[in-house]
């Protein structure tokens, strides 16, 4: 086992800060508290070379740790004396509690730390002192081992009686996979006798393994509000384990999975758990690889429930029978405040049963993002007058679907005859044009825009100019993807070809915004579709063995 004796620590520690004030005093740097900061850089650069120490097949050689200690603590010592005073915005900073709000323990502003038993002491001194109180406590960012972990169980039961939000993501960074596994069932076993509102697992690449280790506090959690593995390496066989521990989710009211391989397979999971989560306020699922199958049995699940107001399945593709069975189950959820389907590649059918559902039946919705959905000018054109009829959006996300001219003004028309009270639009890569563009700038004028997103387009060079003079820089933010020449005041080809049946739709838009005909029309387009694609879409659904 890699060593260096206390006192040659203690020796280094005092040569450093002697060292330390010197350069400082001479350099006319302010280096408040050196002794302090000085020791806390220390255990921290001798639990990275004691980490870094041990290897799978044994431990380096003593000199080898010798020289990472020295050299990490160096570094450390360099980055100190730039930054100056105390708190300064600079790196270095070691991991030291922010108290700057009552009852809450965050460890998450300092530095990145691989902490040992003697550095957790000192870093989770405050949860450790008698009478300790906190109700939420944060110790993301630091890794915590075989040895640390006891402390960090230590300091959470001091506290269980009072504690009620538990953020442990990202604390294994960097252990192997047993030592990991080891830790993590330590520090989670430090909070079986509280009673909490919120954990938050992300970023600790759990895995089915690690989400076995979870088990035991996850059952002993009944009232359990909120849960988040964003980022884990939930696979199928992960999603099937949280499905199995917990059996009754009743009182969890949000539930959130990013960035994870659970594709199909742990959608089905993760519905049996969603469809016995009555209260179920906010659901996330993005960018984990679900297809349309997956994407009906969520579907199906989000049915069961009526209390969603987010819900976010970004990154997923569930394709146009998804949309639309999205559509049909979200009629249910009134409350509805944010809609996040981008890149889901629900088609102009999909998109378009989606805002007809949100419109007559979510009406305090604020934010809807559907970028990079295969939505067209047709489809936007048809959006439009469900659009209008949402009154409360603050932001709307349409970047990455070829709306082209004619689509970007019909849902610009719109969005200004809805009155709603609009803080951001990102039109992002649109094929927005002269005219879309200056209407949108218009809109964004009216509405006081905080963010107008309009680069990767084909504006002219004097119109973009105006528009940057007119909204400023801050409002439009990068505009370097512009192709400003091919920025004519025509549209493409396609357009050209769906404009002869669509003219008069897009004349009564834009002529005093009155669209009750284009409605109708699009509700006459819809009835003689429904019957059919309802008779599919439920034995779909119907069909799904989870």
């Amino acid at each position: 086992m890699w060593i260096i004796p206390q006192e040659q620590r203690d020796e280094v520690v005092q040569r450093a800060c002697a060292s330390l004030s010197a350069i400082a005093f001479f350099a006319g740097k302010d280096v408040v508290d050196v002794a302090e900061q000085v020791r806390m850089l220390e255990q921290s650069s001798y639990a990275k070379a004691e980490m870094a120490a041990s290897v799978t097949t044994g431990d380096r050689p003593h000199v080898e740790g010798v020289r990472m200690y020295t050299h990490v603590f160096s570094l450390e010592l360099r980055d100190l004396l730039k930054q100056g005073a105390a708190g300064s915005t600079g790196g270095g900073k070691p991991a030291v509690a922010d108290a700057s709000c009552a009852g809450v323990f965050d460890l998450s502003s300092g530095t990145r730390e691989v902490l040992n038993k003697e550095r957790a002491e000192t870093v989770l001194k405050p949860l450790l002192a008698a009478g300790a109180s906190f109700v939420k406590v944060k110790l993301s960012g630091q890794s915590f081992g075989a040895d640390s972990s006891e402390v960090a169980a230590t300091a959470l039961a001091n506290n269980a009686a009072t504690l009620k939000d538990a953020d442990l993501s990202d604390v294994i960074a960097g252990r192997p996979e047993a030592e990991a596994l080891i830790a993590l069932k330590k520090v989670l076993d430090g909070l079986m006798t509280a009673k909490l509102d919120s954990l938050d697992l992300s970023d600790n690449a759990l895995g089915e393994k690690g989400v076995r280790a979870a088990g035991d506090l996850l059952k002993a959690q009944p009232g359990l509000k909120s849960l988040t593995f964003c980022n884990d390496g939930i696979s199928k066989e992960a999603a099937a384990a949280i499905a199995e521990i917990l059996p009754a989710p009743q009182n969890l009211q949000k539930l959130h999975f990013f960035n994870n391989m659970s594709g199909d397979e742990g959608a089905f999971a993760i519905a049996h758990v969603l469809a016995r989560s009555t209260s179920m306020e906010d659901f996330r699922m993005s960018s984990t690889r679900v297809m349309e199958k997956g994407g009906l049995a969520l579907a199906q699940a989000i049915g069961a429930g009526s209390k969603l107001v987010k819900i976010d399945l970004k990154d997923n593709t569930l394709g146009e029978i998804g949309g639309k069975a999205l559509a049909k189950v979200l009629r249910n959820h009134p409350n509805l405040k944010h809609v996040i389907l981008s890149e889901t590649a629900i088609g102009n059918k999909g998109a378009i049963a989606l805002v007809k559902a949100l419109s007559e039946t979510a009406p305090h919705l604020e934010v809807l993002e559907l970028a990079c959905n295969d939505i067209t000018a047709s489809g936007a054109a048809k959006m439009a007058p469900f659009l209008m009829a949402m009154k409360c959006l603050t932001k709307v996300v349409l970047a990455e679907n070829e709306i082209n001219e004619r689509g970007t003004l019909a849902v610009a028309s719109a969005l200004t005859a809805s009155g709603a009270p609009l803080q951001e639009l990102d039109f992002y890569q649109c094929g927005v044009r002269r005219l879309g563009a200056q209407t949108l700038a218009k809109l964004a004028s009216a509405k006081g825009l905080r963010t107008l997103g309009l680069n990767g387009n084909m504006i002219p060079a004097e119109a973009l100019e105006e528009i940057v003079e007119a909204l400023g820089e801050e409002v439009l933010g990068e505009l370097d993807e512009n192709d400003e020449d091919d920025g004519g005041d025509g549209d493409d080809e396609e357009d050209e070809e769906e404009e002869d049946d669509d003219d008069d739709e897009l004349e009564a838009m834009m002529g005093g915004l009155k669209m009750r005909g284009v409605e109708d029309d699009c509700e006459h387009e819809d009835e003689e579709e429904e019957d059919d694609d309802d008779d599919e879409l439920e034995a779909m659904m119907g069909g799904l063995k989870m």
